[in-house]
């Protein structure tokens, strides 16, 4: 038995012919090599069944049949005379081959087999090639995507990295993101990231979309000054049954990451390459009830559109990406941990664990839920205050293109409940170090006890080309090289004064609580009212220290 692929096979009809012998039929005229001959048959001559292996395995001799099968058979349909009462017959016969056309034959059968076999290495070669080169186009376009991105791809980690990556990634108040492609992720100071992917983060971007709709159907002309239209979408309250003495944006720095795509819409396309971007909505995280809420707030007129993008800068000793964000009003210079490498899957076989990456610390604590209604509120422009935020890119869920990611940073200072007549800064007067006193820096004398003041308070937050300065100035001052300035009155009163904040607050001398730049905004506001200065550095450094960090 042979057969043909699964292509259909036209097979010629042959028409039997009664003879006088009763059941007796005759055919004739057949195709192929029996066309000469004639042949005669009885049509009601009993049949056996026929029995087909079906199972491959009970199939003796099974082979591929070649090229030329089939050349010396002849085989067609016989159908008989109407009213015959005989249904259609397959008829077959194969001719035995003498020497002479059998060695033929396989000589046939060589050279088709032949010809197919280079016609099919031909045509692999042709594929492998168009694979090979279409592989190498699609990588080519990659790395210059990654390139106009500034996306590089996670390293190959030595223990050592491991080590130091998830060292750097625990460390108390840092904050950091993980690899997470699609994903909207909560990143506490010190505490981890909670990752919204599946039915979390498609109901958290339907709470998104509503809010911008909600937005783009407000305006602002007309109000009373320069005003921003708000709206929350995303809530992040404490887990149930978790205290809430400890709430990200309030008494921990926190950061809101999502695709900005989502806030860009289908109007700004946001390109690798770009330095920023405007975007017609821009989030801000903000105190409410005690809780922290993602809030949208219009941009236009009252508020730049332009997003900042930021690059990363991969650390070799650790294999983490450092991403700086600018100070802006309000908020300082901050530095985030990004971890490129993607989350371990958990390994099929026991005996073949995964490569060892670093691991992102998990936040626990803090749910994230959608704000169902959506209330638009008008807020003044200046109430709003510097919004720190940026883009970056990073790798997408195919790990063949980029997705721009949004960034939210919340105050580094915490909530605050009062604005400082002479500094105009925010801050909380319940956790100043006690209450504003009226102080003169004029009548101040420098002295041993009190430069030794100012250098254990200010190794606290590690060594500055500023305070370096500032400190050898006084030294020089007590050796009497140096005749004292007003900034140098004001320097050395204020870090003193701030210092007495600090363990008025119950803070070790030398230490760095987890809230460092709530404390710090707070000491450091009320001291500039004790004294009744403004926030202008140039009161506190010269020229020559605030040119030292250059």
């Amino acid at each position: 038995v042979t057969g043909s692929s699964s292509q259909p096979y036209n097979l010629p009809i042959i028409k039997a012919t009664p003879t006088l012998r009763g059941p007796y039929y005759t055919i004739g005229h057949l195709p192929g090599p029996m066309g000469p001959y004639t042949f005669t048959f009885n049509a009601n001559a009993p049949h056996s069944e026929l029995h087909f292996a079906r199972d491959e395995e009970k199939v003796s001799a099974l082979h591929p049949a070649g090229f030329t099968v089939g050349a010396n058979t002849t085989d067609c349909i016989v159908v008989f005379p109407e009213g015959s009462g005989l249904e259609p017959l397959y008829f077959s016969m194969t001719v035995i081959l003498p020497e002479g056309p059998l060695k033929q034959r396989q000589e046939e059968e060589n050279q088709a087999r032949a010809k197919a076999d280079a016609e099919a290495k031909a045509k692999a070669e042709a594929e492998a090639k168009a694979k090979a080169e279409a592989e190498a186009k699609a990588k080519a376009e990659r790395e210059a995507l990654f390139a106009r991105a500034g996306v590089v791809p996670a390293p190959t980690y030595t223990p050592e990295m491991v080590k130091s990556a998830e060292t750097a990634l625990g460390a108390a108040g840092v904050m950091v993101l993980g690899q997470t492609p699609g994903a909207m992720q909560l990143s506490v100071a010190g505490g981890g990231v909670l990752t919204a992917t599946g039915e979390i983060l498609s109901s958290l971007g339907a709470a998104v979309g509503r809010a911008i709709a909600s937005l783009g159907a407000t305006a602002t002309a007309g109000t009373a000054g320069p005003m921003v239209a708000a709206a929350s979408a995303i809530l992040f309250p404490p887990a149930a049954g978790e205290g809430s003495d400890r709430v990200p944006g309030r008494d921990l720095n926190a950061m809101f990451a999502l695709n900005a795509q989502l806030l860009a819409g289908q109007d700004v396309k946001i390109e690798p390459g770009a330095t920023s971007v405007n975007l017609p909505e821009r989030g801000h995280l903000v105190n409410s009830n005690g809780q922290m809420a993602l809030q949208l707030l219009k941009t236009g007129d009252t508020l730049p559109a332009a997003v900042p993008v930021l690059n990363a800068v991969r650390d070799a000793a650790t294999g983490l990406d450092r991403i700086t964000v600018p100070a802006v009003a309000g908020a300082p210079e901050r530095t985030i941990l990004v971890n490129p490498a993607p989350s371990p899957a958990a390994p099929s076989d026991t005996a073949s664990p995964p490569p060892s990456v670093p691991v992102t610390p998990v936040h626990t604590g803090t749910e994230i839920k959608p704000v169902e209604t959506i209330t638009v509120t008008t807020t003044p422009a200046a109430d709003i205050g510097g919004l720190q935020d940026f883009i970056y890119w990073r790798p997408d869920a195919a790990g063949t293109g980029v997705e721009p990611i949004y960034v939210i940073l919340s105050s580094p200072y915490g909530e605050t409940n009062a604005k400082g007549k002479y500094s105009g800064r925010d801050y909380n007067s319940d956790k100043a170090g006690g209450p504003i006193q009226d102080l003169d820096w004029k009548t101040a004398t420098i002295d041993r006890e009190g430069v030794d003041k100012v250098k254990l308070h200010t190794g606290r937050f590690g060594e500055s080309p500023e305070n370096v300065v500032m400190i050898d100035r006084l030294e020089k001052i007590l050796k009497g090289e140096l005749q004292p300035t007003d900034t140098d009155k004001r320097f050395y009163t204020h870090e003193v004064r701030e210092l007495e904040r600090y363990r008025a607050l119950g803070i070790a001398d030398g230490t760095v609580p987890e809230n460092d730049y709530e404390v710090w905004n707070n000491t450091h506001t009320a001291t500039l009212e004790d004294y009744k200065l403004s926030s202008d550095e140039t009161l506190l450094y010269t020229p020559e220290a605030l040119n030292s960090q250059n």
